[in-house]
């Protein structure tokens, strides 16, 4: 009877977990170069589209304004604003496309009163490296070893007209075909005639609370989004080429400490082999009015995304923005927040992003690399007992003789008996054998490939 109380006790926990954790739900509007009256937003300038897409996320009066863009350098910008449902976010497209650097004020929002939180995430450069050691680690290639390694800052790439995402509902896409600095476009040597090479950024914003249907299968809430970068047929410098991203996040929740910590998740039912999740947060000791960047430690080597593909994902120091100052100055965060950007009432922050493992074939086996995190506003959201779990341990606890524990290694194919884990995780691979038959049933609880 004992075992019988604890089943009982964790199944009542995770469905007040579950109920606990439902979220509101807003109304999203989408707008691709959004009230855009100058001929860059048709025309292009310097090779690229002149890209802004405005994401309006409303729930009341609750107002998450997302601007996302490519113009000069990829950058998320996103203001939150409380009290008055009529907040629009206003974009002066003359400043924008007049200087090099933005100009102040360029982007706004109608009340800055309203303003209860703004943050912006900044893709800076990209970093290629030769891993003639297979050691799968930036760390190995420092910046003055020129020969083996290539910085590309991300302004120097054209882009392509943004565009909505086939089949979805606010998502789209970045597409860059040309890095500015090199005389061949980035398309790989032994690609297909007509193919279209591709660096991009997808995105996507939602409504409410759930998961992603393609793997990792990250969840997400109505207060974030999420993006895909990737890299198809990128024409690698080196035979052993491994790529890393290098982003900034910049928060006005002034000079915290930002933290970046992986945790072990509480299982592997969604990401199949990956029991651990990445954290950066820019309000650690209060992260529910801080932005956060979650992750799990995996990149996929093709397309379609399977565990056959998957590769590992490494993240590095959390470094200060003084080696970016130029590049932000270009990014729609500075158009936004201006001078205060470089102030003691920011908080900012630089760190790589790398892809691959050791003995994977390196990115020039597939010429193929894509990645996927979420940002948000809050908390960031953490791993639970899914509701078929939760229906399986009922079952077993309302099945008649089973007042004892039998043993049965629920999602073991990558975990061992040596390793730590969780009371719950540890009922739960306590389910009677001839419960398997029905659990068979599902691919992602027995890690089989989902996409």
């Amino acid at each position: 009877m004992a075992a019988h109380r604890e089943a009982m006790a964790l199944v009542a926990t995770c469905l007040l977990v579950l109920i606990a954790t439902a979220s509101c739900k807003r109304t999203v509007t989408t707008k691709i170069n959004y009230n855009c009256d100058v001929p860059e937003c048709q025309t292009g300038y310097n090779g690229s589209f002149a890209n802004l897409v405005y994401v309006r996320a409303q729930e009341k009066s609750d107002v998450v304004h997302y601007a996302i863009s490519t113009i000069h350098i990829p950058t998320m910008l996103v203001i939150h604003t409380r009290g008055d449902a009529n907040s629009q976010l206003s974009v002066n497209w003359e400043k924008l496309m007049t200087e090099e650097e933005f100009n102040n004020d360029s982007i706004s929002v109608s009340d800055s009163s309203k303003v209860v939180y703004s943050y912006a995430v900044v893709f800076t450069k990209l970093h290629e490296y030769n891993d003639t050691s297979d050691a799968a680690s930036l760390s190995s290639y420092p910046m003055w070893n020129s020969t083996e390694r290539v910085v590309r800052d991300f302004n120097e790439f054209e882009w392509m007209e943004a565009s909505a995402v086939s089949g979805e509902e606010n998502a789209f896409v970045f597409n860059s075909t040309r890095w500015t600095n090199s005389t061949d476009n980035m398309l790989g040597q032994d690609a297909p005639r007509n193919y279209t090479p591709s660096l991009s950024f997808t995105f996507r914003v939602y409504a409410d609370q759930s998961r992603e249907t393609h793997l990792p299968h990250l969840q997400y809430n109505e207060n974030g989004t999420q993006f895909d970068f990737t890299l198809d047929n990128f024409k690698p410098a080196f035979s052993m080429s491994r790529f890393a991203v290098e982003l900034a996040v910049i928060s006005d929740s002034h000079k915290e400490d930002m933290s970046i910590a992986e945790t072990k998740s509480i299982d592997d039912e969604y990401t199949p082999g990956i029991f651990r999740i990445t954290n950066l947060m820019a309000r650690p000791k209060d992260p529910v009015d801080g932005v956060f960047v979650q992750w799990k430690p995996v990149s996929y080597q093709d397309s379609p995304r399977s565990r056959s593909v998957a590769t590992s994902v490494k993240n590095y120091e959390l470094g200060d923005t003084k080696n970016v100052t130029s590049l932000l100055k270009t990014s729609l965060a500075y158009a936004y927040f201006s001078d205060a950007l470089f102030t003691d009432s920011m908080n900012a922050i630089t760190t790589n992003i790398s892809f691959g493992l050791s003995k994977d074939g390196c990115y020039t086996k597939t010429n193929y690399t894509s990645w996927t995190a979420s940002v948000g506003y809050g908390n960031p959201p953490m791993d639970k007992v899914s509701l078929l779990v939760i229906g399986v341990i009922l079952s077993w606890t309302w099945h008649p003789g089973h007042h004892h524990h039998v043993w049965w290694p629920l999602y073991v194919h990558q975990k061992t008996a040596q390793e730590e884990l969780s009371p719950a995780t540890r009922r739960l691979r306590q389910l009677p054998t001839e419960w398997r038959g029905y659990i068979e049933a599902d691919e992602l609880l027995l890690g089989g490939d989902t996409t």
